[in-house]
């Protein structure tokens, strides 16, 4: 062989192996990404005088603070509109799925919570909605509890239901 033609074979030898390779690399599958959703949670919400706006407010805050932790999710700022105004703003008469679906859409939200607490007769009962945006889906649950107290944790119960297991406790 000459000189031209062994320094031919060996570039066409390296250039096989080097494609090879990028071949190889490029069909690898690539590392999965978790996809963390982007949750949104409104306000407290107290349908009636049991809760007063601060109590509201502390709660949301604690709520918030927790969910934050929670590796799965994207938490978003709270609004600071409560849900009823959000709902107005909507165009809506009730905040049910469609409601909820639209709010969260609009604030570019894949999850949103809304929890109200009711007090009838000294207990307090609790309902916990997470809307799926995209799939317009709800998932619901409902925690009670006699003692005002108690409510932080009533509110951890209906959001670990709704959420899953994570730090609500």
């Amino acid at each position: 062989m000459r000189p031209r033609s062994v320094i031919l074979a060996l570039s066409a030898a390296a250039l096989t192996l080097a494609a090879g390779r990028g071949f190889a690399q490029a069909h690898e599958p690539a590392p999965r990404s978790v996809a963390v959703e982007r949750l949104l949670p409104l306000r407290v919400w107290s349908s009636s005088k049991g809760l007063s706006p601060r109590e509201c407010s502390a709660l949301t805050d604690s709520l918030a603070e927790t969910l934050r932790h929670h590796p799965g999710f994207a938490v978003l700022p709270v609004p600071k509109q409560d849900p009823m105004d959000l709902m107005v703003e909507a165009g809506c008469t009730d905040l049910d799925i469609e409601c909820l679906v639209a709010i969260g859409s609009g604030m570019g939200a894949d999850l949103l919570l809304f929890v109200e607490v009711e007090e009838k007769s000294g207990k307090f009962r609790v309902q916990a909605r997470l809307a799926e945006v995209a799939r317009k889906g709800m998932r619901a649950a409902v925690s009670e509890t006699e003692s005002r107290a108690q409510v932080r944790e009533a509110i951890a119960g209906a959001v670990e239901e709704v959420l899953g297991p994570g730090p609500w406790g």
